[in-house]
């Protein structure tokens, strides 16, 4: 991805390029202990495709593990992803 985009909405995150994109989930990475995404559908157009399913993490600091809703939009273009949006439903 060396033009790519990661975005994290909840987080106000937003990665351009590889180097910052591979930096910057090495980081959130290295926050969980364990991370599994059940994806329960998928629509596409070509172009861009548009995953949802669920998200459960147990993050090092917390007790307890987490699962919440998510949605990914990927973009892509010329054979690679160009953008990957990470929408996360994270409201109690």
């Amino acid at each position: 991805m060396p033009n790519g985009l990661y975005e994290l909405p909840l987080l106000g995150q937003r990665l351009v390029g590889q180097g910052e994109i591979l930096a910057g989930l090495a980081e959130a990475f290295g926050l969980m202990e364990t991370v599994a995404i059940d994806v329960s559908a998928v629509a596409g157009n070509g172009a861009v495709a548009i995953a949802e399913g669920r998200l459960a993490t147990k993050l090092r600091r917390d007790r307890a593990p987490v699962e919440m809703p998510l949605a990914l939009v990927v973009e892509a273009s010329g054979g690679s992803i160009q953008r990957l949006t990470n929408h996360l439903d994270a409201r109690p």
